[in-house]
């Protein structure tokens, strides 16, 4: 018996997808150690006004970020595991030097604008001018640290997942050691800002010689970085920029699903309320980690299934992956909500005020667990405007009774009593906290809504094409 399994767990471990998997997801697991250590001693050591400061500062560079409709770092995924598996160096060079021109030109253009108009946005936001001197100097971190991306762009396409993971969490090491410095040298937000660009330099520095080490060794598929400048300095970028784009709305339509329950919830019960759905959001990322080894492996198999041709190959380990996933999230998450009053206060004691709406959210976290599968299935198979289209068609539907479940009375539906037996089982919380916390679970339940049918639609369109595809490849 012993012998048996012994032998069934040798088998499963020959198999590359599985031996991937295991090592993403080892790497993802260290990786949250250092960050959420980091992180904790960032906030520690800057103190309050500084780590405002920084945070401020931040915002304001996401908000630069948010207008990049580029979309380039996963259409290059996408276009490099295809061109990768198919052998085609020629395309694996136009793409490479496409996504130089994309990340240079797009740093270029938001220095100058941090440079130019980031003084002045922050003194008439924040009426603190050094916040915007501070995210001008930090804009330059977009020259060098998309060589970093680059890199782990090519060895996630090659499925290189030792690599991969061994150079991803050495930069999260490094940014560790360096919030370390800045910690003791007590040089604030500044310094902050100045050892994340050495960071960036450094991993760039460490990201060309690795890539030069590995062309050495595979000339006949990867171009060499004089092939990849030449390609950036003369190709056009016609061919490539529509499918980027496309990527680029389907994110920021998915970053809506979430944002415009917040937003509503906001207006319709305060800031306070909003507080705790993203805090809730926030916890229910600690138990996703366990998913994104998996879906880190898909985003290279799948573009390199359909590069080779394989449909029906495809279509077998999608049914494989489905069949593990699906079960895995309901166990999981289900698991989570039922002990959400034992495993949130170990995640942190500060999120323990919403494990309510940790429990409406692990329904999110399900569908959105089985709906990553798809992500890198109908990129690959390009079926980006039928995919657009159903997400609109999931937020438009799906609009109204949002805005009802939002606009509920929830506390009021559950009763005073209940509120304060409620509260009694949560450490005596303050009934503000309580009465703010299920003004949020209309948001918790909107998001759910938004999420299933934007899923099932997504699955209703994808599944049928890759079957189609895998039964002509079958016929003769």
């Amino acid at each position: 018996m012993i012998q048996r399994v012994r032998q069934q767990i040798q088998r499963i471990l020959s198999i590359k997808f599985v031996r991937d998997t295991i090592t993403l997801q080892a790497g993802k697991m260290v990786l949250t150690v250092i960050s959420v250590g980091a992180g904790i001693l960032l906030l520690r050591g800057l103190g309050k006004d500084q780590y405002g400061l920084w945070s401020t500062m931040m915002t304001m560079f996401g908000l630069l970020l948010f207008f990049n409709l580029t979309g380039v770092d996963q259409s290059t995924l996408t276009r490099l595991s295809e061109s990768l598996s198919a052998g085609n160096r020629e395309l694996t060079c136009n793409l490479m030097g496409f996504y130089v021109q994309v990340t240079l030109g797009f740093a270029v253009i938001a220095s100058t604008i941090a440079f130019l108009g980031g003084p002045a946005f922050a003194e008439a936001s924040y009426a603190n001018r050094s916040v915007g001197e501070l995210m001008a100097v930090y804009t330059l971190i977009l020259f060098p640290l998309p060589i970093y991306s680059l890199m782990l762009l090519v060895l996630q396409s090659r499925r290189s997942m030792q690599a991969y993971t061994l150079l991803e969490n050495g930069g999260v090491v490094i940014d560790a050691l360096l919030i370390v410095g800045v910690v003791i040298t007590q040089t604030g937000a500044a310094g902050l800002v100045v050892a994340y660009l050495g960071s960036a330099l450094i991993k760039a520095a460490a990201s060309v010689w690795a890539y030069r080490d590995i062309q050495r060794r595979r000339r006949e598929e990867l171009p060499s970085i004089r092939e990849i400048l030449t390609a950036a300095r003369t190709n056009s970028p016609r061919p490539y920029w529509r499918f980027g784009f496309a990527l680029a709305i389907d994110k920021n339509l998915a970053n809506l699903f979430i944002l415009l329950p917040q937003q509503l919830v906001g207006m319709a019960h305060g800031p306070a309320a909003v507080g705790f759905l993203k805090l809730a959001l926030s916890a229910l990322g600690k138990p996703a980690v366990i998913f994104t080894g998996i879906l880190t492996n898909l985003a290279a198999h799948i573009p390199a299934n359909v590069g080779r041709g394989e449909y029906a190959q495809l279509e077998v380990n999608m049914r494989k992956v489905v069949l593990v996933v699906i079960p895995g999230a309901l166990a999981i998450f289900g698991a989570f909500a039922l002990l959400a009053p034992i495993a949130v206060p170990i995640i942190g004691e500060e999120y323990t005020p919403v494990i309510p709406l940790i429990r409406v959210l692990c329904i999110y976290a399900v569908i959105t667990g089985v709906g990553g599968m798809f992500g890198p299935l109908y990129r690959s198979l390009r079926l980006m405007r039928p995919i657009l289209a159903a997400k609109v068609a999931a937020l438009a539907l799906s609009a109204l009774p949002a805005l009802w479940l939002i606009q509920q009375p929830f506390e009021a539906m559950i009763g005073a009593d209940a509120l304060n037996r409620l509260g009694h089982g949560l450490a005596v919380l303050p009934p503000l906290w309580l009465a703010d916390n299920f003004a949020a679970l209309g948001g918790a339940w909107a998001i759910n809504l938004i999420y299933a049918l934007s899923v099932g639609l997504t699955i209703a369109i994808t599944w049928p094409v890759m079957r189609r595809r895998a039964r002509q490849q079958a016929q003769p």
